[in-house]
């Protein structure tokens, strides 16, 4: 079986993603390695507590949902490469602030994956200062519209004032002078493509 090394198995955790919920408890992760089917989950815990598999629930973006007692190698769960996965933990709420969290996987090709990993519980309640982010779609118009907002009340000025540059015929004729000079190396001669 392939080997992980435990630096590339953390970078499946999204950090910042740890949240309580109305029913408990969820954080997720990303495949950011390579197509896997997840055979079962051995063992989930928070803050060195186990948490029992019927108390557990993972849910893809996709929107399919399965419990995590149900997994098995004669049940398995494809987990495609970047896709995101989401663990629901039915248990109370947690404080603000560092938690531990421990996850042992079967996953094929892999086998056996421990990860363990610390993230900070953070208030709903956004900081002053702090670029708005969506945990859920950082990408989607209404937060984009929000950061966009946000750097207009710091900055006093609009993001879209590249554009606004760029659209003028002297920002224009600039770009195209960058465009037309020659690319050179420290030594003077032209830098190879």
């Amino acid at each position: 079986m392939p080997f992980i090394p435990n630096t590339n198995l953390k970078k499946l955790y999204n950090h910042s993603s740890l949240t309580n919920t109305d029913n408990g408890v969820c954080f997720s992760m990303k495949n950011r390695l390579s197509p896997v089917s997840l055979e079962q989950i051995h063992h989930v815990a928070l803050d060195g507590q186990p948490i029992p598999g019927d108390r557990v629930t993972i849910s893809f973006s996709s929107g399919a949902e399965y419990p995590a007692n149900q997994i098995n190698p004669d049940n398995p769960v494809d987990f495609p490469l970047a896709s995101l996965l989401t663990f629901h933990l039915s248990v109370d709420p947690l404080d603000e602030g560092k938690h531990d969290l421990e996850l042992v996987l079967e996953c094929q090709p892999f086998g056996r994956l421990e990860l363990e990993v610390s993230d900070s519980l953070k208030g709903f309640a956004p900081v002053p200062g702090e670029i708005p982010r969506d945990r859920i779609n950082d990408y989607s118009e209404a937060i984009i519209h929000s950061r966009q907002e946000f750097i207009r009340s710091q900055t006093g000025s609009s993001p879209n004032t590249s554009r606004s540059i760029l659209s003028t015929p002297a920002g224009h004729r600039a770009i195209s002078n960058i465009s037309r000079a020659p690319s050179r190396s420290r030594w003077g001669s032209p830098a190879p493509c």
